[in-house]
């Protein structure tokens, strides 16, 4: 199986508006971006308190 994140700067930090996040997006799920890349979301967080949401998440390539 493959370790993902072990070096921290593989992580993509995408942020969002919370009214611009489902909130059926989760960890460990594949998305697509307006630009066709596939992206796996490996940690959502919602803090309450502020109005954005963030996502770890790693791009999906054809290369290891």
């Amino acid at each position: 199986m493959l370790e993902m994140f072990s070096d921290l700067r593989e992580v993509s930090v995408i942020t969002a508006l919370n009214t611009a996040v489902p909130d059926n997006v989760v960890a460990q799920m594949t998305v697509i971006d307006e630009t066709s890349q596939a992206w796996v979301m490996m940690k959502r967080i919602d803090n309450p308190s502020e109005i954005s949401v963030q996502f770890w998440a790693q791009k999906v390539t054809d290369k290891d």
